[in-house]
């Protein structure tokens, strides 16, 4: 049986797809077998960037398998099917045909060697104030202040060209083009989806509350019914 053939979704317009058998039993029971002895691995679950524990709304118990060595098989075997499903997901649905996937790692993880040219910019001008003959050495706080803003500002023009021209390379020029205008746009895009935040979370709200309420309808559909 083709593995596109094997993707169903789950609740009709849920677009939530799932695939049966994705794993040989053997892989399941030993990733099962794993984690039953590993109890010092587990954490309660939890949700957001900042890891925050929230059982209303995620109630279970993790285990981060990437990075850890004695889970680098399972890890590499999911990371493998991961690759193929959804390339399977992708010939059997146009939208998504002309795009391949590939294994890029986490976005910090990639992101990881312009943090630390941020970070050390600064140390130039330590040892060098001119930073060899670009400025005029400064003469107080504030001068080296907007020094090092200056470096970072060049840092960020400098990133978005190579990027963009890297793109120009690998994908095309209009993909190149797309994800500069989109670099560009996310500090608007980002005011106008969160700019009430700093509100809610005076009012101590860290989680949506719809959350909460969306899963407890979902809990509720689950449920039996009886006449």
């Amino acid at each position: 049986m083709r593995l596109g053939d094997q993707i169903r979704e789950v609740k009709p317009l849920s677009f939530i797809y799932a695939v049966e058998r994705a794993l040989p039993a053997d892989v399941c029971l030993e990733a099962v077998r794993r984690f039953e002895a590993h109890a010092e691995q587990q954490v309660a679950g939890r949700i957001g960037q900042a890891g925050v524990e929230a059982p209303e709304v995620k109630r279970s118990t993790d285990l981060r398998i990437s990075g850890r060595e004695d889970w680098r098989d399972i890890d590499r075997t999911l990371s493998q099917q991961l690759v193929a499903t959804f390339n399977a997901f992708a010939r059997e649905f146009p939208f998504f045909a002309a795009n391949s996937f590939k294994d890029i790692g986490y976005n910090l993880q990639r992101k990881i060697v312009l943090l630390s040219v941020w970070a050390l910019s600064p140390l130039p001008l330590y040892f060098d104030p001119t930073l060899f003959g670009i400025f005029e050495p400064h003469k107080n706080a504030e001068e080296f202040v907007r020094h090092v803003a200056l470096i970072w500002l060049f840092l960020g023009v400098a990133g978005l060209l190579f990027r963009t021209v890297h793109l120009f390379f690998i994908q095309d020029v209009q993909t190149g083009l797309v994800w500069m205008t989109k670099i560009l746009t996310d500090p608007f895009h980002d005011i106008k989806l969160y700019y009430k935040a700093p509100m809610y979370l005076l009012r101590g709200e860290l989680i949506d509350p719809r959350h909460a309420q969306h899963h407890d309808d979902e809990e509720l559909e689950e449920q039996p019914r009886t006449a």
